[in-house]
């Protein structure tokens, strides 16, 4: 990794990881700094020259090296927290791409543990407006590509009653006429399911009452893209904007991640258990 990559990435990641990195590394650095002397500066550059011995010098030089390339991963994987994406669609690119991980991952476990390769994932949403094509016409396919696997998909949405009570501006999308279209299109995607996919993805979907100020879908309970819902003001209804809104990505990494992973986990089995309707 270069400097310059390295100057951006640190730019990118909160100011306390890089303090906390600092106090960590700061007395291996310190203790081949004093180890120095210049000796003359030219226009060919700095000449040194070491109090140690120099096997002593390589030997700090070698704790230098490791302490630098941890460090380069320590920001790499912090960078990743919080990946941003424009919207729904743009995420769903590394969506597709995290259930081809996590299948390849699974079908080589299960050589080992001869245990079928499984893949959850857990949704939160309004009324799935730009999930469920990808839900619809995505997972079969890759379930074709991984014959011995078996999915599960949990997906909670708003309510239509619930959401015409809510006097949302209709505009592109009406937020109520997606959810009644949504439970019909779920009804009529497990039905015209053919037997050898019908018996490796289950669907369970529920509907609840309420409006998530967090939208999003869990792989695995290990790899989140979370959206956040908006309103806008601009008429004398309110407009709600949900897909359309920028996406992140968390995963168990990182501390921060873990705890939006486990906040998404815990919003949705409320959801899923307690405060829902029966299956869709």
């Amino acid at each position: 990794m270069k400097l310059q990559d390295i100057l951006q990435l640190i730019h990118s990641i909160p100011w306390l990881v890089v303090l906390v990195l600092g106090l960590v590394y700061s007395r291996p650095f310190m203790s081949v700094l004093r180890s120095l002397d210049i000796v003359k500066v030219s226009r060919k550059g700095i000449e040194l020259k070491t109090k140690k011995h120099p096997s002593e010098f390589v030997c700090q030089s070698h704790e230098v090296s490791q302490i630098l390339k941890a460090i380069d991963k320590k920001i790499e994987k912090s960078s990743k927290q919080e990946k941003p994406y424009s919207d729904c669609n743009d995420a769903l690119k590394d969506v597709e791409k995290c259930i081809v991980f996590c299948l390849d991952r699974s079908l080589k476990e299960s050589k080992t543990t001869a245990e079928t390769p499984k893949l959850e994932i857990k949704v939160i949403a309004v009324s799935m407006s730009f999930l469920w094509e990808f839900i619809r016409d995505k997972l079969p396919v890759l379930l074709r590509e991984y014959p011995d696997s078996y999915a599960i998909i949990e997906l909670v949405f708003a309510e239509h009653q619930y959401l015409e009570s809510l006097n949302l501006e209709d505009y592109d999308i009406s937020w109520p006429e997606e959810s009644i279209r949504r439970v019909k299109d779920i009804s009529r995607f497990t039905n015209d399911l053919p037997c050898q996919l019908s018996a490796r993805l289950e669907i369970k979907p529920k509907l609840y009452k309420n409006l998530p100020h967090w939208h999003g879908v869990l792989i695995n309970d290990e790899y989140l893209f979370l959206g956040r819902a908006d309103w806008s003001f601009l008429r004398d209804k309110p407009r709600l904007t949900v897909g359309q809104n920028k996406y992140r990505y968390f995963d168990r990494s990182s501390s921060m991640g873990t705890e939006q992973v486990e906040l998404f986990k815990n919003w949705h089995n409320y959801y899923l258990n307690y405060g829902s309707q029966e299956d869709v």
